[in-house]
C-alpha cells in the first residue's frame, strides 16, 4: 500500500501540468510581457544610477573644473587663408602678435605697450543688423 499514495500523487501532478501544456499548443510566447518590461526598466535605471554614481565621485574626487584667472588672453584674431591666421595675444602686459597656420606657430612680433585694449566688444545681433540693412523698425 506504500506505492498507491507515490501513484496518486504523480498522477495529480501530471494532470495539474496536462492543461498547463494544452494552453501553449500553438508555440507563441509573448516577447514582451510584462515581467520582461520591468526587468528592462530596473535594468536601465541601475545603469544610470551608477552612471550618475561614478560621475559624481569623479566630481568629488578631482575637485570638478578650477576656474584659474587668466594669464593668457586672445585679444584679437584675424583670418588670413584657408588654414592661417594673425592672433594678438595678451601675456601680463606684452602682447604677443602670432602667426598660426596648420602645425607651426611663429612669434611675428612683440609689443611692449597694448596695441589693442584687451575689452570684448559686444557684437551686434544678426537679426537687429538685417533690420538696420532693410530699414524696418526695432520689434
Amino acid at each position: 500500500m506504500n506505492w498507491f499514495p507515490a501513484c496518486l500523487s504523480s498522477v495529480t501532478v501530471l494532470a495539474l501540468s496536462a492543461p498547463l501544456q494544452a494552453q501553449n499548443t500553438t508555440g507563441f510566447t509573448p516577447l514582451f510581457n510584462g515581467a520582461y518590461i520591468v526587468q528592462v526598466i530596473a535594468s536601465f535605471l541601475l545603469v544610470m544610477g551608477a552612471l550618475l554614481g561614478v560621475l559624481w565621485l569623479l566630481r568629488r574626487f578631482s575637485g570638478g573644473i578650477r576656474q584659474r584667472p587668466a594669464t593668457l588672453q586672445v585679444v584679437a584674431s584675424v583670418g588670413l587663408g584657408g588654414r592661417e591666421k594673425a592672433v594678438l595675444l595678451q601675456a601680463g602686459e606684452q602682447q604677443l602678435l602670432l602667426g598660426v597656420a596648420s602645425g607651426k606657430v611663429s612669434l611675428l612680433h612683440t609689443f611692449d605697450q597694448a596695441l589693442v585694449d584687451g575689452q570684448q566688444v559686444e557684437p551686434t545681433p544678426f537679426g537687429a543688423t538685417l533690420r538696420a540693412a532693410l530699414g524696418q523698425r526695432e520689434v
